[in-house]
């Protein structure tokens, strides 16, 4: 079974999602919300939230955090491409123009680093001191190896 055919299934969970990210992106400074919803909105499969609701079905969990936690993790994975796009001066991503590209290094950077914040931010609201463990330790683990990766 392909990733789309399972999103099918799980269709109205993703739209939640969807949802949950909208919410969580919108700001007082417009042009943040903007930038945000251009590199989010930008085709991406939703392969982490699919496995977070999955994961969470699995484990008969019916609850409406799952939408808030796939906002994290999708967070978190967008600034790691915001940043990873500046490494690499890549100038395309799912066939559109990268936000470096557009805005510049210091744009992508910066909204890089408030989607994080923001993903901590969701994580801390949740309330669980599991899940703020869990989100800490993948972000200190994938900066570590950018780093490793920056440095061969």
């Amino acid at each position: 079974m392909s990733v789309k055919q399972i999103a099918h299934l799980i269709a109205d969970d993703l739209e939640r999602v969807e949802e949950a990210i909208a919410i969580h992106l919108d700001t007082d400074v417009r042009f943040i919300s903007d930038v945000s919803n251009y590199v989010l909105s930008s085709g991406g499969k939703r392969i982490r939230p699919v496995l977070l609701i999955l994961c969470a079905q699995l484990g008969n969990y019916t609850g409406k955090r799952v939408y808030d936690l796939s906002t994290v993790i999708e967070f978190l994975h967008t600034a790691t491409l915001l940043h990873d796009d500046v490494i690499d001066k890549a100038h395309l991503r799912r066939g559109n123009p990268t936000v470096n590209s557009r805005w510049g290094n210091e744009i992508s950077i910066l909204i890089g680093d408030y989607l994080y914040a923001k993903a901590m931010e969701l994580a801390l609201q949740d309330k669980d001191f599991l899940v703020m463990e869990t989100v800490s330790k993948v972000t200190k683990e994938m900066a570590k190896g950018q780093i490793i990766e920056t440095l061969r």
